[in-house]
């Protein structure tokens, strides 16, 4: 996670590189917001497409649109993060509601999380269950006590692994960043637009929007492949990630066969919009739609907002060793005696 957040983050900073000098930069507002220590949030999947109802009945989803929405409050303090949130699944005329809290290390494999029971298993377990227990440290003790030692010393690597921060993935968020700023520089006039908000200063609060065309998309990516040092250092990201013998398509190769995916799109764009206010960003939206070939359409909506920043945020964990609370690998454990 700490990788994608890391990726996401330059993404969105690199955005808000151009405008007026008397602009608000959105770069700004992300180092600000990286700093924030407390906020509330909201976020919401929308996804949309004609051809799903095509789907077999096994799949689950008779309707063409499935919603997901994340409300919550996180609180950072001493290098640990706690946070609070409901996750609601929203699709064919159905909704499912799962309270969540974590309190988790920012540096290491340590954490506690709780779920509120969801009233689709409520009959498999024991009467009164409010709240189903994960920890960190639980977790760990049960794979070691059920892998083999080389595979828990692989596991253990990959947490290491997860919690380091890694040169080679650095210079490849730093390549995409110089390749993708250069993109909107050169095409700034088209791509991207700034307009402020009613009532508040341009200098502190506004709007970006960047948009992408089908033609907009296979030109980033190509610029970017054929930059040769950019290549070299995506073919050493791929031969440290993966464990291949396969040696990395040419750059033109890669490029022709995204090429050829887009080609399948009869129409596609993506839209990006980050909100700032007080010099922090406090929303962000992309907007994807496509039609393919057949006509079929997909369109999704990806909205994040953000409130309370720096604010009191009081997060209440519910108690990990009260009878009402139901520790998972415990359970499992228990199940796998018994089986």
């Amino acid at each position: 996670m700490k990788k994608i957040k890391l990726l996401i983050l330059t993404v969105v900073a690199i955005l808000g590189l151009t405008g007026c000098d008397s602009n608000v930069k959105l770069p700004t507002a992300i180092e600000n917001s990286a700093k924030v220590n407390s906020y509330s949030y909201n976020i919401s999947l929308d996804i949309k497409a004609e051809s799903i109802e095509d789907l077999p009945q096994e799949y689950g989803i008779p309707s063409g649109s499935v919603e997901f929405d994340f409300d919550g409050k996180v609180k950072r303090e001493e290098e640990r993060v706690k946070s609070y949130t409901e996750i609601t699944v929203s699709y064919g005329g159905m909704s499912l509601k799962i309270p969540t809290y974590i309190d988790a290390s920012e540096k290491e494999y340590d954490f506690d999380l709780l779920v509120a029971t969801p009233e689709i298993i409520k009959g498999y377990i024991e009467e009164g269950k409010t709240h189903l227990y994960l920890s960190g440290s639980g977790i760990k003790n049960f794979l070691k006590e059920n892998m083999t030692d080389e595979e828990y010393k692989e596991f253990d690597k990959s947490l290491q692994d997860a919690y380091t921060e890694n040169p080679v993935n650095t210079k490849l968020v730093d390549d995409f960043t110089k390749s993708f700023l250069a993109y909107v520089d050169k095409n700034s006039s088209k791509v991207q637009e700034f307009e402020d908000i009613e009532g508040l200063k341009t200098s502190a609060n506004g709007v970006y929007t960047i948009t992408l065309s089908k033609d907009d998309i296979k030109l980033i990516v190509t610029e970017y492949l054929s930059n040769s040092d950019y290549y070299n250092d995506l073919k050493i990201f791929v031969e440290n990630t993966y464990s291949t013998t396969e040696e990395l398509p040419k750059a033109q190769e890669i490029i022709d066969t995204f090429n050829e995916a887009l080609d399948n799109f009869k129409d596609l764009s993506l839209v990006l919009t980050f909100t700032v206010k007080d010099k922090f960003v406090t929303g962000v939206k992309f907007d994807f739609a496509s039609t393919d070939l057949d006509g079929y359409g997909l369109s999704m909506t990806y909205n994040m907002e953000f409130s309370d920043i720096n604010e009191d945020v009081e997060i209440s964990m519910p108690d990990k060793n009260a009878d009402t609370t139901l520790n998972v690998i415990e359970y499992l454990e228990t199940m796998m005696m018994l089986y």
